[in-house]
């Protein structure tokens, strides 16, 4: 679909920048332009050697303009958790993206998960990113971190932006520990995990 945009649209400015937010290569690029007189501004970012698991599932994504349903390969929500819980680690208390805890939120809340293929999930992406999976509390899971006047302003910002219901930092963070402290842990110590998540947000 963004081929279609690129073949179509006359961008007047154009850009592209290395991601510097992770640890993993990647390139960002920003297209900004007009359709008839909408402003049209564009950002597709490339990651490179991302491992997915335990595979890339493919669908029929929306199309515009009645051109055709693209089909594509997309992340497993397995991996897409794997790879936001990694940037929330490794962001520590400098982490300025709260979009990954609500995503990840999202995700809890509305899908079950097989414990055994989401831990192997973030076991591949830390492995393949040379991060130690935390054996205790990430600092982006403490108080100090979902309590923060700067972070409450940018979860405020992010909710108010992207037109979702309020909802309380806190709220989605203790849901996040829930959900993602059993698997690290249990990753961690070198141990298998069999539990199943339910869409009652419980492993059991």
């Amino acid at each position: 679909m963004m081929v279609l945009f690129l073949i179509l649209l006359p961008f007047q400015e154009k850009k592209s920048e290395k991601i510097q937010s992770t640890k993993y290569q990647g390139v960002r690029i920003i297209l900004k332009g007009n359709f008839d007189k909408i402003p049209v501004h564009i950002q597709i970012d490339f990651g490179f050697g991302d491992i997915v698991t335990p595979k890339p599932n493919w669908i029929d994504y929306p199309q515009l303009l009645n051109f055709g349903i693209p089909h594509l390969q997309v992340y497993t929500p397995e991996s897409l958790i794997a790879e936001k819980y990694h940037a929330i680690v490794y962001l520590g208390q400098y982490n300025t993206r709260v979009k990954d805890f609500y995503d990840i939120y999202l995700l809890a809340q509305n899908n079950t998960f097989n414990g055994e293929i989401l831990s192997t999930a973030i076991s591949a992406t830390f492995h393949n990113r040379s991060t130690i999976i935390p054996d205790n509390i990430p600092l982006a899971f403490l108080q100090d971190f979902y309590q923060d006047k700067e972070k409450l302003n940018l979860w405020k910002a992010f909710l108010e932006k992207s037109n979702l219901v309020y909802i309380d930092f806190d709220q989605v963070t203790q849901l996040l520990v829930k959900f993602l402290m059993p698997l690290s842990l249990a990753l961690s110590a070198n141990k298998p995990f069999r539990l199943n998540w339910s869409s009652n947000a419980q492993w059991h």
